[in-house]
């Protein structure tokens, strides 16, 4: 089946599969698969209508393969294989060439597999693949990323998800099961594991036979199988190196258990956990998706919708652990989100699972329900066609590992799109779903009982007890009703057309009640719809209640749809209600017949007229609160930081604790009250996109029949619309400092956002601070995260003018151990030397290279995401649907000359006009009080806390800030050098710590002193002057430094003008 060929440059010899492959839904893609010499198989993909080429390599060696004394080094082999390669080997050469070629990459390590993927312009695929390759041919591994290991394992200490995930697995350590292999690794596991430990791991285990390559690009196949045989061939064949586990890991001891732990945030976690056989072999038979769709309705008398009614749950999940990976099987579980009365009553819970699961056995299998499961993944596939391919090429790649796979079904096997009912095989797999099969795991803060053991790594406290030995189904199985045919399943056939879209869409009406906007968007297989409503009202956005009482009347309307439209989501439509600024919003789309999308808009919007009962009310009140009260703990402390920039400067942008503080007041008559003022006076905004094959009076006759639905009873004047607007901030430094509440939680973080450009979106600014971010992101991260690992997230974005701030901005984040005085020290030297070490030294080679790499990405955007593209333009009220190419117009006339000129009035630590900075800290880390902020700089406070870090008891050394102050001063005044000062400093401390062992906090010590000294040499040189404004009265108290730290985010903002950005400035307008 598969002959003998030879490359035409290098005359490198492989093997091409001659039978036909199956592709499920026919396209222009043409398809090829090849073995290599060294045994790896290759699948070739060339697709003309592809933006990207895209690639990925899953190598069948992950946690599993561990060894017992360095769990987690799978995955900090992943993480090394990164920074460089004997060919290329720059630590960073791989993400500095995807980056400059407006591409992306990433890896990901599980049990039993580790995957590497990477999208790139098509002229650089040939390179790209090149350097991927010499990751397995010859990696340096020389590096530690020990702490950055160590660091993305803190981020997910705080996450119950994580734990909860963590802990199910680790369970099975007790019998020795690899599954149970600490996946992530940390301090305690890797620090000893030096490079010839990983470099043993890595010659035993990374062989070409374990691994499986796919290649996606708009080159001709020819040129892409060159590519791959010529750069993938040099990968060493050392056998099959995969591991083989035959027995399950829930093993006879744990099944029929209940094992209770605790949880960090107020959530009720419920998961069934069945152990099921290997069903490798029955791939083509799709057993698993069947019985996951039976489980997973949502509609009347649906297993969830019975859970929902008795006020137990709020949802379910249902997913398959090791699926395509392993000998024992797999793991099926049925989880369920409880609420506290379903958590106090999980044996009824439990029972009703079970009842439903008796009822879908009662009748056998359905095969009308499994072929419509058939038509539904065949349209999954034709949207697949045209959306983002990255995940795609990724499943498939995995997918390949499967030993029995057949060579022709090397896409739809390994999709699991392949189709052929097995009555028998439904019943034998639906058997092991029984409460003697299964490990229930109740997750809770509070269970009311001690939990006597504790998990090492996570510190997850839990109990294992056994099941209840019979549960009362009797009561379940007759109310659970089996599905009904799907009235929203027509059959989807892909075409041969070119990609066809309007560059802007066309008002074709506007009056003082609607507007209606229209555009044609058509890709090159099918054709994507998309309806888009606004019912824009004036009372949502008046305060931070009529904000929470939007956000609880969009979640309940949510509920009320996905019950009754849970048929049309599974058709593979999508739909959503979420609450906006000023009303709510509703889209609907689908690869469907328009007809299919009015008929669920028209649904929707008759559900919109509902009122919410007082229990409906308290039920989603209470889910609402435990869900903000989450977020203090469950948030990473990176994403936190980046909310307070829009908290201080949007208008109506209110914090959490805000909305949890209404909500503890909110009663249901005033709640009601603003349900009955939603649709009084209200304005629709809609945008209809689509193929649009008739006329432009459906478009007309859609917006009519929404009008008609929710019955406005007067449109709003252009007077008493609503405006999202932006404060505009005094030229000036402002701090806001922060308390992470996870009591897991040890990282800190900064946010430090510069403001660039003057307010208002001018296109050449947004130009120029969007080059710099690509330009500065890759080099931020290397400093950063790489040679000074500060942190596991290290990040540099643009951030555009949008309803956030007003103007543009670059925005910079790092969080890690470190404390934040000393991050933002290293990011204001980060731009200094950013300024003078790279843009003073870039050539116009290099600089036209990153330009036209930003046009490649801002030009990047898929069809289907058109849509979404127009829509943020009109919602927002700005109509600028120009802007992406008059940037790209902007872009290519820039100099360098500009570039430096646009950083140094803007950028500059000292000439920066408008910078806020957010200080995220840990829940137990030490931070001085508010009153010392205001009396030093920046630097003695880094310094400072950087001689804590040192101290093992977490407190502060015996000196107090005003001799540290004094001291620093007097040896910059001295021209004390850097390392005579430590002496002295170590001196001056009684007990100085010991650094044995502490070579970071040390390093940090002695830079926070250096940095120190200058800032004092500088400000005796340089004095600073007082700002000619005061913002005592705005809860807001300038520093040493003349900077402004910010108490009160409300106040604060009150005093600021607003500069009404959001007025429209390219306003499309009627003929």
């Amino acid at each position: 089946m598969f002959a003998k060929q030879t490359t035409s440059s290098s005359q490198t010899v492989y093997h091409k599969y001659t039978g036909d492959i199956e592709v499920g839904v026919k396209s222009q893609r043409q398809h090829r698969l090849v073995q290599l010499c060294n045994g790896m198989r290759v699948l070739c993909i060339s697709d003309p209508e592809a933006k990207q080429s895209v690639a990925s390599v899953c190598v069948d060696i992950g946690s599993c393969a561990d060894p017992s004394e360095f769990q987690g080094l799978a995955h900090m082999l992943e993480h090394l294989v990164f920074m460089g390669t004997a060919k290329y080997p720059e630590p960073n050469d791989f993400d500095t060439f995807i980056s400059q070629n407006a591409g992306y990459s990433n890896a990901e390590t599980s049990g039993f597999m580790t995957w590497y993927h990477l999208a790139i312009r098509h002229d650089a695929f040939g390179r790209a693949l090149d350097r991927l390759a010499q990751f397995f041919v010859s990696p340096l591994l020389e590096c530690n990323e020990v702490s950055v290991v160590h660091a993305e394992f803190e981020e997910t200490l705080g996450n119950d998800t994580m734990r909860f995930q963590h802990l199910s697995r680790a369970l099975s350590k007790e019998g020795g099961h690899p599954v149970g292999q600490f996946r992530a690794g940390n301090h305690s596991t890797l620090n000893n594991a030096e490079a010839t430990v990983v470099r043993r791991f890595f010659d035993k285990y990374y062989s070409a036979d374990a691994m499986h390559l796919v290649v996606l690009g708009a080159l001709s196949l020819d040129q892409m199988t060159e590519m791959a045989v010529n750069a993938f061939s040099e990968v060493p064949s050392k056998g099959d190196t995969r591991i083989h586990v035959h027995e399950h890991p829930l093993s006879d001891k744990q099944l029929g258990t209940l094992v209770r732990f605790q949880t960090l945030g107020d959530v009720y976690i419920l998961d069934i956990s069945f152990a099921v056989p290997d069903m490798r072999m029955h791939y083509t038979r799709n057993v698993e998706d069947y019985v996951a769709g039976i489980l997973c309705l949502d509609g009347a008398e649906s297993l969830v919708s019975l859970l929902r009614e008795r006020g137990w749950a709020n949802s379910i999940r249902v997913s398959y652990s090791d699926r395509c990976t392993a000998e024992f099987g797999g793991i099926f579980h049925v989880g369920v989100t409880c609420t506290p009365e379903g958590f106090r009553r999980y044996e009824d819970v439990v029972a009703l699972v079970f009842g439903c699961i008796e009822a879908a056995n009662s009748g056998g299998p359905l095969e009308w329900f499994y072929r419509e499961l058939e038509t539904l993944d065949r349209i999954a596939q034709v949207r697949a066609l045209s959306s983002d391919l990255t995940e795609w090429v990724v499943k498939v790649s995995q997918g390949m590992g499967n030993p029995y796979l057949d060579p022709s079904h090397v896409i739809t096997g390994t999709l699991q799109t392949c189709y052929r009912f097995d009555g028998q095989e439904i019943e034998r797999f639906m058997s092991f779903l029984r409460p003697s099969n299964c490990r229930v795991m109740l997750g809770a803060r509070n269970h009311g009982i001690e939990l006597e053991s504790e998990e090492p790594h996570f510190g997850i406290k839990y109990r294992i007890e056994k099941l209840v030995s019979s549960l009362n189904t009797a009561n379940c199985t007759d109310v659970f009703c089996l599905p009904t045919p799907n009235e929203f399943l027509v059959p989807v056939v892909p075409h041969d057309n070119h990609e066809k879209y309007a560059r802007k869409p066309e008002l074709v009406r506007s009056t003082g009640q609607c507007e209606l906007w229209v555009a044609e968007i058509r890709t090159g297989v099918v054709s994507f719809n998309t309806i888009y409503l606004y019912v824009e009202n004036p009372v949502s956005g008046q305060s931070a209640q009529t904000a929470m009482c939007m956000r609880l009347f969009a979640v309940i309307v949510r509920d009320w749809v996905n019950e009754q439209l849970q048929q049309a989501r599974r058709a593979g439509m999508e739909y959503s209600v979420s609450a906006a600024a000023n009303g709510l919003t509703i889209r609907v789309s689908g690869i469907q017949p328009m007809a299919l999308l009015l008929l669920v808009l028209q649904r929707i919007l008759g559900i919109l007229r509902r009122q919410p009962d007082i229990h409906e009310f308290l039920k989603h009140k209470e889910a609402r609160k435990r869900y903000y009260a989450n977020l203090d703990h469950q948030t990473a402390p990176s994403e936190m930081a980046t909310w307070y920039p829009e908290y201080l400067t949007k208008r109506d942008a209110w914090h959490y604790s805000d909305c949890l503080r209404e909500l503890e007041t909110l009663e249901y008559s005033k709640f009601l009250g603003f349900v009955n003022q939603l649709f009084v006076e209200t304005r629709l905004v809609m945008l209809i996109t689509g193929a649009l094959a008739k006329t432009e009076a459906e478009a007309h006759r859609i917006l009519d029949e929404s009008i008609a639905a929710l019955a406005p009873t007067s449109p709003i004047s252009d007077f008493h619309r609503p405006r999202e607007l932006a404060h505009e901030l005094y030229p000036g430094t402002y701090q806001y400092h922060v308390a992470h509440k996870g009591v897991r939680n040890t990282h800190n973080a900064l946010c430090y956002t510069v403001h660039v450009g003057t307010a208002g979106n001018s296109r050449r600014s947004r130009a120029m601070a969007m080059l710099l971010a690509h330009m500065a992101r890759r080099a931020f991260f290397d400093q950063m995260r790489t040679k000074e690992q500060l942190g596991y997230a290290a990040t540099c974005m643009w951030v555009g003018p949008g309803k956030a701030h007003g103007t543009n901005a670059l925005r910079f984040v790092v969080q890690g151990a470190s404390n934040p005085w000393f991050i933002r020290l290293r990011i204001e030297a980060f731009l200094h030397a950013f300024r003078y070490g790279y843009l003073d030294t870039l050539s116009d080679c290099e600089f036209a290279q990153t330009v036209q790499s930003v046009d490649d990405a801002c030009r990047g955007v898929r069809v289907e995401q058109m849509a979404a593209r127009f829509w943020a333009h009109i919602e927002a009220g700005h109509y600028d649907f120009d802007q992406t190419a008059a940037v790209c117009t902007q872009l290519h006339s820039l100099r360098l000359v500009d570039l430096i000129e646009f950083w140094d009035t803007f950028v500059q630590a000292q000439n920066a006009q408008r910078r806020i900075v957010v200080h995220v800290w840990a829940h137990d880390a030490l931070r001085q009080p508010s009153g010392d902020i205001r009396l030093y700089a920046v630097p003695v406070l880094a310094l400072h806390s950087c001689l804590a870090s040192l101290l093992d008891n977490n407190t502060y050394p015996n000196v107090t800030l005003q001799e540290l102050d004094e001291f620093v001063r007097g040896c910059a005044r001295n021209q004390v050098g850097t390392g005579k000062a430590l002496n002295k400093l170590r001196a001056l401390i009684a007990h100085f710590p010991g650094e044995e062992g502490k070579e970071k906090q040390t390093s940090q010590l002695q830079c926070a002193l250096e940095m120190a000294l200058a800032g004092a040499a500088d400000a005796e040189e340089a004095p600073q002057c007082a700002p000619q404004w005061r913002l005592e009265n705005a809860e807001a108290w300038r520093t040493e430094s003349n900077e402004w730290v910010v108490d009160d985010y409300l106040s604060f903002k009150s005093k600021h003008p607003i500069h009404g950005l959001s007025i429209p400035f390219h306003r499309t307008t009627l003929d």
